[in-house]
């Protein structure tokens, strides 16, 4: 008796550890998949790699990393504050984003923030141009027509 238990005891053991592993697996390749999108930088940016076109010195670019570590680090604590309103932090996250954006801008010469901004404006384009692609797709998979759905069956 006391082996069969132990017996059980080792097979379940066995199944929760592969589980958890098979688990872990998928997490990091979600994450890894998160960060090959871009989605690791908030909302779809290019974060520091957008700046590598404005060829920044050293100087700066040390500069703008502890901004940015600044950033997160208080932007991570308003996140961890249970006592505050969604309201007031999304103040406080946009008062915090703004300050971001001046600090990194009086940092950049009047040539970078020019280049700066034309790359914002293309890459707004460029988004702009992706979400009618995705709608235009969508039409075109549901078929709409008179507003009523029509969906597409497939046959294989």
């Amino acid at each position: 008796m006391k082996k069969i238990i132990t017996a059980l005891f080792a097979i379940a053991a066995f199944t929760f550890s592969t589980q958890a592993q098979d688990q872990n697996k998928v997490n990091e390749q979600k994450k890894n998949a998160r960060q090959q999108h871009g989605h690791h930088k908030g909302h779809g940016g290019k974060g520091m790699e957008g700046m590598d076109n404005l060829n920044l010195t050293d100087a700066q670019r040390q500069q703008i990393k502890s901004i940015n570590e600044d950033f997160k680090n208080r932007l991570q604590a308003l996140n961890k504050n249970d006592n505050i309103m969604v309201k007031d932090m999304k103040e406080q996250r946009k008062a915090l984003m703004e300050e971001r954006k001046n600090k990194i801008s009086a940092i950049l010469t009047p040539e970078q923030k020019n280049q700066f901004e034309q790359l914002r404006k293309q890459d707004k384009r460029e988004g702009e141009w992706k979400e009618k692609k995705k709608g235009e797709d969508w039409k075109e998979k549901r078929k709409i027509e008179d507003g009523k759905e029509k969906r597409k069956i497939k046959t294989t």
